[in-house]
């Protein structure tokens, strides 16, 4: 009900707006006669007024801050009975009305309290309860119905309490949620993330002992079970929502049971949906042959001329913070389920499958020219669960293959790649095959023996024991990555131009070489790239 309803009921219909007029459509929500001097611990959002100013009738300036604790906290109006004991309001008090449209109403003197309050109680109750069988009637229909996901689930419930809800692991971790609303236990949002304090031992021991539901400050926690075991925890906000405890009391079993069965659902519904795919992908590297899985087989569109490749996913730093992420059956469809949600908006036509510690996707491309595009799909996928994940992913690209029986070559090329970032250090993002250059022989040949052999027999006399030695190999290495510029090479080593021919002069010595020749530069130049990958 709002301020212009108000005035259409019993004896508020004498009532007159002196001031702030264009405010009668502000809601009441709840209606106070307040005659004490100091009102401001009274004062909530929505609150109707009514006063005769008699504690502050000869104080103006009280009567002035008053007001403008009641448009400090949104309220609804102001009613007064003005010449009784006050024979006019202060102007500033009507300038303030009419700035913030706040109602100021005034009352015949013969009007009596009671009943104005009689006849807005009596309203306000009725929409209260109508309001309340509404809500129960939509709670009944949410309960029974079949929501398509847990997170469709929350979402319709958020609905009806009008606050947050969210659904955290037996741990804490923020699974599901239906909006990215602050409240007192969350400010962080992210996929898995803690809530922003810390859970204590205590805490976490009187969470464990709830067996239906708890009522804490400003929420309803209720747990979810499964064979016996905790699952989590179902946070309600009721910040403005206390009305609605008692009709989520008598839903709570309907509420906690959808919630149980539809995060099943969605495990059920990941875990096979990437048992499948794995299974079909590794059938087709195992058998060398496209098995008939008609799902699979008519999405990908087998008949047409496609090439196909992989990329490969390393997800090491996220696997660092949340080691369960991949050991734990229960939680892992979670990970899955965010990729899946990325990959099918942004990457279609991918098929997923695990294999050591890479995640490995199928890539499906109509002809070579299509591939940037592609490359450019893949990378919009890494840096949006970056961000979503909260950690560091790499990813590798294979080449593109013109028979799906050849994938088993796209995934060493792949792992190649991811396994090249590794042994370098390279910080890059993505890495793709064909742009690995010199490293990608080099990867081949790290521990190649006959290498190793000609390795030690060439570099033997430098022994890399004591730190002149090292020295003059960071000397070396830098001299020829300069291409054999003395300026360039002191300049990156901050050295003296002499200092650095004395150190080569001695290398050359060692070695018995000369650097003049680019034959010897360019083969230790190989060597001592080889020498830092087997350092990596």
């Amino acid at each position: 009900m709002d301020v212009s309803a108000a005035l259409k009921l019993g004896v508020l219909q004498q009532g007159k707006v002196l001031a702030g007029k264009k405010g009668v459509n502000r809601q009441i929500k709840a209606a106070e006669v307040m005659e004490v001097p100091d009102i401001n611990e009274w004062l909530t959002e929505g609150i109707l007024i009514i006063s005769t100013f008699y504690s502050i009738k000869d104080l103006p300036k009280a009567q002035i801050e008053m007001f403008k604790a009641l448009i400090k906290v949104n309220g609804a109006g102001l009613i007064i009975k003005v010449g009784r004991y006050v024979k006019e309001l202060p102007q500033e008090m009507y300038d303030l009305a009419n700035k913030h449209d706040m109602p100021i109403i005034t009352l015949p003197l013969d009007v009596s309290f009671v009943n104005v309050l009689t006849v807005l109680f009596e309203k306000i109750y009725e929409e209260k309860k109508t309001n309340q069988i509404e809500q129960l009637q939509l709670m009944n229909k949410l309960v029974n119905t079949e929501v398509k996901s847990l997170n469709d689930f929350l979402v319709e419930l958020s609905s009806i309490t009008k606050e947050n809800v969210y659904f955290e692991s037996r741990d804490f971790r923020l699974i599901s949620f239906s909006k990215t609303e602050k409240d007192k236990r969350r400010k962080n949002f992210s996929f898995l993330s803690f809530p922003q304090s810390t859970i204590s031992s205590v805490e976490y021991k009187k969470y464990m002992s709830i067996n239906d539901y708890m009522i804490e400050n400003d929420r309803m926690i209720i747990p979810v079970d499964e064979a016996g075991e905790r699952i989590g925890y179902l946070n309600i906000i009721l910040k403005n929502s206390k009305a609605l405890v008692g009709i989520l009391e008598s839903s709570r079993v309907s509420i906690k049971k959808q919630t149980k069965l539809l995060f099943l659902k969605d495990r059920y519904e990941i875990e096979k949906r990437f048992f499948q795919e794995s299974q079909w992908i590794k059938d087709l590297i195992r058998k060398k042959k496209v098995l008939d899985y008609s799902s699979i087989s008519n999405w990908l569109n087998l008949e047409s001329n496609h090439l196909y490749g992989l990329y490969a996913l390393d997800f090491f730093s996220l696997e660092q913070s949340i080691p369960e992420i991949i050991s734990n059956e229960k939680i892992t469809h979670l990970l899955y389920k965010k990729i899946y949600k990325v990959i099918d908006r942004k990457l279609p036509s991918s098929l997923l499958f695990r294999s050591g510690k890479y995640l490995y996707g199928l890539y499906v491309c109509n002809d070579r020219q299509s591939r940037p595009m592609m490359i450019e799909k893949i990378h919009n996928v890494v840096t949006q669960l970056d961000r979503e994940l909260e950690c560091d992913i790499y990813c590798g690209i294979s080449l593109l293959h013109e028979q799906l029986t050849d994938i088993d070559k796209a995934k060493d090329e792949a792992k190649l790649a991811l396994r090249m970032r590794e042994d370098i250090c390279i910080n890059d993002k993505i890495i793709i095959y064909e742009q690995m250059g010199l490293n990608k022989i080099l990867l081949k040949l790290k521990n190649d023996k006959d290498v190793l052999h000609f390795f030690d027999v060439t570099l033997g006399e430098l022994k890399f024991n004591d730190n002149e030695n090292e020295e003059l190999i960071q000397t070396l290495d830098i001299f020829l990555e300069e291409n054999g510029n003395h300026s360039k090479t002191s300049e990156r080593i901050y050295i003296h131009r002499r200092t650095l021919k004395y150190r080569l002069n001695k290398i050359e010595s060692i070695l018995n070489i000369n650097l003049d020749d680019s034959d010897t530069r360019f083969l230790l130049y190989l060597l001592l790239k080889i020498r830092k990958l087997n350092s990596a």
